[in-house]
This record gives C-alpha cells, sequence and structure tokens, in this order.
C-alpha cells in the first residue's frame, strides 16, 4: 500500500482525466483537426498542466463563435438559407444543371447543418504554377471595374506582394472599391507599409480574427 499516496494518488486523478479529456476531445467536441491535434500534443506532454490549461482556454474558445446567427442574420445569411431550403422541400429549387438535382440531398444537408448556401454560375480555374496562377490574378485586377475582394491566408510585401499593392492602389484611386482581407496569424508578418499604403489610397484592409493584444 506504500504507492498509495497523496501525490500517487493526484497524479492517477490527473493522468485518468487526461485520458477521458483526450476522448472528449476526439469524439464529442467539433474541433478542426489541427485544434484537436494540437490539445492532444498538449494533454500529452504537459498531463497535468495541459489539463487545467485545456479547462482554462479550451472550453472556452470551442464555444466562442465567430459567426453568430444575429451576425448571419444580417448579412442575409439567414434568408437565404431559409429560403433554399423551403424551395428544395418543396421540390421547387432551379437548378440551372439538371444533373446537379440528383444531389439535392447533400445540398439540403449542408444548408440545414452549417448554413452552407448552394450558389451556382460558378467559374473555376485550375492552376498547377504560382507564376500563372499570379500572372493571371493580375490581369483580371487590372479588368476589375467595379469591386475587387481580395481574401489571403498568408500575404508578404515581397516582391510579388508590392506587384500586387501597387495594382490595388491603382485600382482605388479609379474608384473601384478595394477590400482585402488577410488571417492575422499566417500574416503576422506583414509590414504595416502594405496596410497604411492601401488605406491611403482608400481601400478597405483588415485582418480576420485579430488577437486582443495589437502586435
Amino acid at each position: 500500500m506504500e504507492y498509495l499516496t497523496v501525490p500517487n494518488i493526484l497524479l492517477g486523478f490527473f493522468l485518468f482525466f487526461n485520458i477521458a479529456l483526450g476522448f472528449s476531445i476526439i469524439f464529442l467536441e467539433r474541433k478542426d483537426a489541427s485544434a484537436t491535434w494540437a490539445w492532444l500534443m498538449v494533454l500529452l506532454f504537459i498531463p497535468i498542466g495541459g489539463f487545467l490549461l485545456y479547462l482554462i482556454f479550451g472550453r472556452r474558445l470551442s464555444k466562442r463563435r465567430i459567426f453568430t446567427w444575429d451576425t448571419k442574420s444580417k448579412l442575409g445569411v439567414k434568408k437565404a438559407v431559409q429560403a433554399q431550403l423551403r424551395a428544395i422541400e418543396d421540390d421547387e429549387f432551379n437548378f440551372k444543371d439538371k444533373e446537379l438535382a440528383a444531389y439535392k440531398d447533400l445540398f439540403y444537408m449542408h444548408l440545414r447543418n452549417n448554413d452552407a448556401i448552394f450558389t451556382q454560375d460558378n467559374d473555376v480555374r485550375i492552376f498547377t504554377d504560382g507564376n500563372d496562377k499570379f500572372n493571371a490574378m493580375l490581369d483580371d485586377l487590372d479588368q476589375a471595374t467595379d469591386h475587387i475582394h481580395l481574401l489571403y491566408y498568408i500575404i508578404r510585401y515581397d516582391r510579388l506582394g508590392k506587384r500586387i499593392t501597387d495594382t490595388l492602389i491603382r485600382k482605388a484611386q479609379q474608384g473601384v472599391e478595394v477590400r482585402v482581407l488577410y488571417d492575422d496569424m499566417g500574416s503576422r508578418l506583414l509590414s504595416r507599409k502594405f496596410i497604411k499604403r492601401l488605406r491611403k489610397a482608400g481601400a478597405h484592409v483588415d485582418a480576420f480574427f485579430p488577437p486582443k493584444i495589437p502586435r
């Protein structure tokens, strides 16, 4: 019975809850894969501290919704979702490509579970070379006459970034609405000069999910 000491009992208690918490993160929590692996690594390498960290931060972040239903309602998402749900339920949805009607149950599931609006008349081009992709994008930016909405996880103010910035500034000065959204984590090394130049030209530049403490 010499092993039944208070420290050993507490250690066993935390290890048990670490294992239980690991199963909870995998099977019950609706986290993305990267977040799941990150918390599992924390629990594995910091058994006691990881358990406490998850209780303090993990649950709080998992319950925080980036886009609330109220926000979706203001953006018109709620109305569009309900309209498409009713159209599919009444078998009145207008599929421009009639072959897609065979997948209406799949569209309905995404609408019901994720508010994923079904869109049509999309144009998709596949690029296998980065130079071709960015040259085509710069051509498209040059031809814009009404608006430019640019969304990237990583933006760098390097040679390519300066070419894109110069094009965006020129279009903004021509009266084209320019909006740029970048990920604050992915673009954490982004130069402030990039943002200042665009905003000075009249473009709207914002970070997605910025930290509470300015960097």
